[in-house]
């Protein structure tokens, strides 16, 4: 029983985690769409607040941190001690 329940709860939070992906990969999309192709508002905002070298950091930013994120994830790095989590803990 507890090994179903596990796997149950673990197919959940890989489908949380999937559709997360998603909504940032097509947010990263209109980006990227904007930049080589027709113009998308969220590009065309971006621009006109950040200018194109600020657009550019964003997205290599946004491209490290996912990097990071992901390795440190896979890793399951623990905090340093004596530091509290800045969010609560997603339900498992």
């Amino acid at each position: 029983m507890f090994d179903d329940d596990r796997a149950h709860r673990t197919t959940i939070r890989l489908e949380r985690q999937a559709e997360l992906f998603a909504q940032r990969h097509e947010q990263g999309r209109q980006v990227v769409h904007g930049a080589i192709g027709e113009p998308s508002g969220t590009y065309a905002r971006a621009l006109a607040r950040f200018g194109e070298q600020g657009v550019m950091d964003l997205v290599g930013v946004n491209g490290f941190y996912s990097l990071i994120s992901m390795a440190l994830n896979v890793g399951r790095t623990p905090l340093p001690a004596g530091v509290a989590p800045a969010l609560k803990p997603m339900p498992r």
